[in-house]
């Protein structure tokens, strides 16, 4: 649960974990809203919760796709290919993916276009690579992303666990060319790219080091149906759980008066930015 912001009271005190509520992601991503609604400009959320700026970037993202219906599938998949996220609670990593593919789910249902499980699998095979089990203070990786089990360092003094690495994807027509970079290389415009391979990834060793591009078309091969099985049963529990807490808010009177409260506020806020037309600087 996510209500107030927080999954516990635990949570908060041992991680500092306080999810960003809704409005103030909106606002926030406003700031720099002609990059949010661009599909291929790059964000980064060095600590992303269940990904509350994750899945109101790939909406914005997607609301851009929807003007060229012809090409929506592969403009999907430079929307996620621009979008990277990294945590350190791996059911929050798991749940922030979860959510995208409702976004993406959602998006093909406004514009009647099928999707279909290959397309799903190629979707999940990025979200793998770019949504990250990792500590961005340390930049190592936490763990498996697929087992959950905890990577452990072998030495006191030294944290030997796998590096912080990020993937780089560049399309040229029916190929995707992957690069793989680390923390420090990404921040320092990284000079020379990472070419060895992390079994954790799931990544074939001949990926990077012998072959530069890949078949779009192929991503899909490596997700087997367990794994999109499992991701799409997270959204629906996702979806339960949103409908549930919705539902229990509006049954209480004082929430309701809560809510339409901050309608009210939000309206007042936005017809007083429309008259000002205040132009806001953004980093």
């Amino acid at each position: 649960m996510t209500q107030g912001g927080i999954k516990s009271k635990e949570r908060v005190s041992e991680f500092g974990e306080v999810f960003t509520p809704e409005h103030i992601v909106k606002e926030m991503l406003d700031l720099v809203k002609e990059q949010s609604y661009n599909i291929e400009d790059t964000f980064l959320e060095p600590a992303c919760g269940n990904g509350n700026f994750l899945v109101e970037i790939l909406a914005r993202k997607l609301e851009t796709a929807k003007r060229d219906i012809d090409n929506f599938n592969i403009n999907v998949i430079k929307a996620l290919c621009s979008i990277y996220g990294v945590d350190i609670q791996h059911d929050n990593v798991e749940e922030s993916k979860a959510r995208m593919l409702e976004v993406i789910k959602s998006a093909y249902n406004s514009i009647g276009k099928e999707l279909t499980a290959n397309d799903l699998k190629t979707y999940i095979y990025i979200l793998d690579k770019n949504i990250i089990w990792g500590d961005t203070l340390t930049a190592k990786f936490m763990g498996d992303i697929y087992t959950g089990k905890l990577y452990e360092s072998t030495y006191k003094k030294y944290d030997d666990r796998p590096e912080l690495k990020f993937v780089e994807w560049k399309i040229a027509d029916d190929k995707i060319e992957i690069t793989e970079f680390t923390l420090e290389e990404c921040l320092n415009d990284g000079v020379v790219p990472v070419t060895e391979s992390y079994e954790h990834l799931g990544l074939d060793e001949f990926l990077f080091k012998e072959t530069k591009a890949i078949s779009i078309d192929s991503l899909h091969s490596d997700i087997p149906d367990t794994r999109l099985e499992y991701l799409s049963n997270l959204c629906q529990e996702h979806r339960e759980r949103v409908n549930s807490e919705f539902d229990s808010i509006m049954n209480s009177p004082e929430a309701v008066e809560d809510y339409e409260e901050n309608v009210h506020k939000t309206a007042n806020k936005s017809n007083k930015k429309s008259k000002t037309k205040k132009v806001i600087t953004a980093w």
